[in-house]
């Protein structure tokens, strides 16, 4: 197994202190010949936001599209982003309430 990959991104996550989410979304896009990508919100499952999903997911999503948003300039990839509003439903004890957020979605060039 070749794990120059891995290493190269374990090197480039420790150089720069950044979260490899997004990052990892890239190049799996890329090894399946995907044109886009889209990095999911935290504790989702695509439909569904758990109770715990907090103030400081969004906080991390945000850092996650601008890690991954660094990564592919410095890489001299070409990309557009879109960020789609997109519907959950939200998990409380209280009645169930619709959540719109903001989903990253990378097409690359």
């Amino acid at each position: 197994m070749d794990l120059t990959l891995f290493q190269r991104l374990a090197a480039y996550a420790k150089e720069n202190n950044v979260s490899l989410i997004g990052i990892i979304n890239y190049h799996i896009s890329v090894l399946e010949n995907l044109e886009s990508f889209t990095i999911p919100y935290p504790k989702t499952n695509g439909t569904i936001i758990s109770d715990v999903a907090t103030s400081a997911d969004q906080t991390s999503y945000i850092q996650w599209v601008k890690n991954t948003e660094d990564y592919l300039i410095k890489n001299s990839i070409k990309y557009s982003l879109t960020k789609n509003k997109k519907n959950y439903t939200l998990l409380t004890t209280r009645p169930v309430t619709i959540t719109k957020i903001e989903e990253a979605t990378f097409k690359i060039k």
